[in-house]
């Protein structure tokens, strides 16, 4: 993990993220339009590449995002309705593993994508940054103001790209948290499976060799049957503890990821937002 900039800025976790984004998004492009006049950077291709993108994408309150439809997922009433037989639950649970399936490729689908959006921007940086403080000769009073201002956008461009490793790595290390309950949970409720599986076949195998059986043996089959019956019974009691558990924990563990995985991603884009509105302070001053 890298260290963190001289100028590293803290936040108050109660910052409305969405409307700050919307704001300091409009900064930025007024910031980024004002490249295009640069005499330099307006010739460069890359540069050109570079402004054409979104680096702030504005925020509409109305659409939920990835992680609200998550929450919504797990907090919904069918991923805790009361389980009626020990066989309903296993019947449901070819629902909820197909559900799991696709949300986790959702989480991971999401977080290649911001991540891939982020290491193609971070490795702008250096050149963008090059190329602002770059001199211009014959260039008017408020061109070499822009040029000074393009100068100080450089230390905003390092801290951008420390927040953006640090959130990577960190968003890699708690979607591999949600993913490895997911996977636990899944061994954890095959093993139950399996365990009640073995039981039946035994238990079949029993009442065929008690229907079979006469005389002494007849007796024995049953004492065997009924044994066999009683495992049967304290496995689906054992299984039905674990399923009330795992719906509770389903819920709740996975959740509570996702939302810590969320909040994690708004203090880092928040500490962003920040480093951006301090290095647009001078910008804002500029003569139109």
């Amino acid at each position: 993990m890298p260290d963190p900039p001289a100028d590293f800025i803290e936040i108050d976790a109660e910052e409305n993220i969405d409307r700050k984004l919307r704001r300091e998004s409009k900064r930025v492009t007024r910031y980024l339009d004002s490249l295009t006049s640069h005499p330099t950077l307006k010739s460069c291709p890359e540069i050109e590449i570079f402004l054409k993108e979104k680096v702030l994408p504005e925020k509409e309150e109305e659409k939920a995002s990835l992680f609200s439809k998550i929450s919504s997922l797990f907090t919904s009433k069918s991923s805790s309705a009361f389980i009626r037989d020990i066989d309903d639950f296993f019947e449901l649970e070819q629902i909820y593993a197909t559900k799991y399936e696709q949300l986790i490729r959702q989480l991971n689908e999401a977080h290649t994508e911001v991540v891939e959006c982020l290491k193609r921007l971070a490795g702008q940086h250096g050149h963008i940054g090059a190329c602002l403080s770059m001199p211009v000769d014959g260039v008017s009073k408020r061109g070499k103001k822009m040029i000074h201002i393009h100068a100080q956008m450089t230390s905003y461009f390092k801290n951008f790209q420390f927040w953006m490793e640090l959130a990577i790595s960190s968003s890699q290390v708690t979607l591999g948290q949600a993913a490895g309950f997911y996977w636990a949970y899944t061994c954890n409720e095959l093993e139950m499976f399996q365990r009640r599986k073995d039981l039946l076949i035994e238990y079949q195998e029993a009442n065929a060799t008690l229907g079979k059986s006469v005389g002494q043996k007849r007796e024995v089959a049953a004492k065997k049957q009924k044994e066999v019956e009683r495992k049967l019974e304290e496995c689906s009691d054992t299984a039905r503890d674990e399923i009330r558990w795992f719906v509770k924990k389903r819920s709740k563990d996975l959740l509570s990821t996702v939302q810590e995985y969320a909040a994690e991603r708004s203090k880092y884009e928040h500490k962003i937002l920040l480093a951006i509105q301090d290095s647009l302070e001078e910008l804002r001053k500029a003569p139109e």
